[in-house]
């Protein structure tokens, strides 16, 4: 499924790449590491990622060290980004599956053609924006849950923002999100909206029966307890949902990124 997505780039960029990248990696200074915010950032990340996991679980840990080198491999690759919060995980789940050069690509095909420009940013603009377009897409679909979330103030993109970023790794076992992951490298972004409202859908009930604001924090601090399995997660997100066009997601991205690039502006002044 990744060659799928990135064959053609590979095969235009040549055999070797992800080799000729990690030599660039080794030849980089320590005083070009120091300096280097995204490299240094890589590094105070590269613990935090899956902690409990065997594999990740102790700082010299083989697949660290792997996850290391792709992580810099990948800011070298693609400097405009260099290195942002989630791309740690999504490479050390990649890690599990594939090979080392694989999971390069496997990072490259999630943030360069599967999910929208600005998406892996220091301002996380276009991950915001669709926050935002979230929040109307539950307004319209499970207007209960919305007006309840109202009630409590409780802002909903403090828990769906590492969902789009990490395509749900931190949300649920990977009897789920690995069948999650396939159907994001068919479609794209476009199906972390359906995802995220059918956890939502599942999740309704309980929330509706939280009584305070603390309580619908934990609710949906937890809501991998509300999803049993992925096939009742897909019949939720792309059947019980429709009708869901992919033109009126991208009319409100782009409306509200309209309104943050100008809010942005003029936080510079």
């Amino acid at each position: 499924l990744v060659n799928y997505v990135v064959g053609d780039e590979k095969a235009d960029l040549g055999n070797g790449y992800y080799e000729t990248l990690l030599r660039k990696v080794n030849a980089a200074s320590i005083n070009t590491v120091e300096n280097d915010s995204a490299l240094k950032q890589i590094d105070l990340d590269l613990a935090r990622t899956l902690p409990t996991n065997k594999f990740f679980d102790e700082p010299t840990s083989e697949k660290i060290v792997v996850l290391r080198r792709v992580l810099c491999a990948y800011r070298f690759h693609n400097k405009s980004v260099g290195y942002c919060q989630g791309l740690n995980r999504l490479a050390a789940i990649a890690l599990l599956f594939l090979d080392e050069s694989d999971a390069f690509w496997f990072l490259v095909a999630c943030v360069e053609h599967l999910q929208p420009t600005a998406y892996y940013t220091s301002t996380l603009l276009c991950a915001v924006a669709d926050q935002k377009v979230l929040r109307d897409l539950v307004s319209e679909k499970l207007p209960k849950l919305s007006s309840h979330l109202r009630k409590f103030e409780v802002d909903l993109s403090a828990f769906t923002l590492s969902w789009f970023l990490t395509c749900f790794v931190d949300v649920f076992p990977h009897t789920i999100y690995l069948n999650l992951f396939d159907v994001f490298l068919y479609e794209g972004n476009k199906v972390l909206f359906r995802f995220a409202l059918g956890v939502l859908k599942l999740a309704e009930t309980s929330v509706l029966e939280c009584k305070s604001v603390g309580a619908v924090h934990a609710s949906l601090s937890r809501v991998a307890q509300y999803v049993p399995n992925f096939k009742t997660l897909a019949q939720i997100a792309f059947n019980d949902l429709n009708p869901f066009p992919q033109k009126g997601i991208e009319m409100k991205r782009q409306f509200y990124l309209s309104q943050l690039t100008v809010s942005c502006s003029f936080s510079r002044l």
